[in-house]
């Protein structure tokens, strides 16, 4: 459920999965709320923030980031960007903003200053071999920025420390927070600061077969979580891609005499799994 906050007002527009775009009828209810013209305000699927005094919004349109008034007024653009940026922060003290450029496969965070007419990478140079960098949040309390990374494996989660004072000296960052075999995605600290909430997954898939006698999906290849199956020529040997651990397998068709071959068969792109089927020659 997407809970809805703005200028003393809470409320709930509609359901979504975390990570996916709004779906139409929320920014039909945004628009009307920020008293947006239609052909100023957010397209549907895009993103969009309020600002944490609720007096002004953020919102994607056309691979652009425009802000306005909490009534419609003194709308303007902030920056054009070379992808469709998401996931899009207000920093505590509101005076910029930061959020996930998406452009191609790749998938980089960006920060825009609301009184400035442009955007910069935020970590320009860093982890030049990462997948992606995404969906970042800031503490509460605006010290540290949290984000997902990936560096050659698995997401992680990764805090940024924001500028110390002028007597202190701190490293930047930024520094990795969590180091273990799930993916770890969509980092969101809690209302006082002290814990961190993020998403751990492992994919586990079962394998069905269709019984033409009756009409029901039964289970098939019991104890194998997979994907990617494909039967041999001769129907008496399977391969398939493991799930977890992405590697290819050998088994006879009825389950017995499986063998690793400790081939990696789906490739990481963008956070995401690519599919590659496995057949036989």
């Amino acid at each position: 459920m997407l809970l809805w906050r703005g200028y003393g007002v809470f409320g709930a527009v509609g359901s979504f999965r975390l990570g996916e775009r709004l779906p139409s009828g929320c920014w039909a209810i945004l628009q009307r709320r920020a008293h947006l013209p239609a052909d100023m305000g957010p397209r549907p699927g895009g993103m969009a923030a309020w600002s944490p005094d609720g007096q002004q919004i953020i919102y994607a349109r056309n691979k652009e980031l425009h802000i306005a008034r909490s009534d419609g007024t003194e709308v303007r653009k902030l920056a054009t960007l070379a992808g469709d940026p998401i996931f899009v922060r207000w920093s505590p003290d509101g005076s910029r903003v930061r959020f996930t450029l998406a452009a191609g496969s790749g998938y980089s965070l960006w920060e825009a200053r609301i009184d400035g007419n442009r955007a910069y990478p935020l970590l320009p140079g860093w982890n030049p071999s990462s997948t992606f960098a995404c969906c970042g949040n800031w503490t509460p309390d605006g010290k540290y920025f949290v984000f997902e990374a990936s560096r050659k494996g698995p997401p992680n989660i990764w805090a940024l420390r924001e500028k110390a004072g002028l007597f202190q000296r701190a490293e930047h960052g930024p520094f990795q927070l969590t180091n273990g075999a799930l993916p770890a995605l969509f980092p969101v600290p809690s209302a006082d600061g002290k814990r961190l909430f993020y998403e751990g997954f492992q994919p586990r898939n079962e394998f069905l077969r269709y019984d033409l006698k009756s009409g029901q999906l039964v289970p098939e290849f019991s104890g194998i979580s997979g994907t990617g199956l494909e039967f041999s020529k001769d129907g008496e040997w399977v391969v398939y891609v493991s799930a977890p651990g992405s590697s290819l397998w050998r088994s006879s068709v009825d389950g017995s005499q499986r063998l690793g071959t400790g081939v990696r068969a789906l490739l990481v792109a963008a956070g995401e799994q690519e599919d590659i089927r496995p057949f036989f020659a």
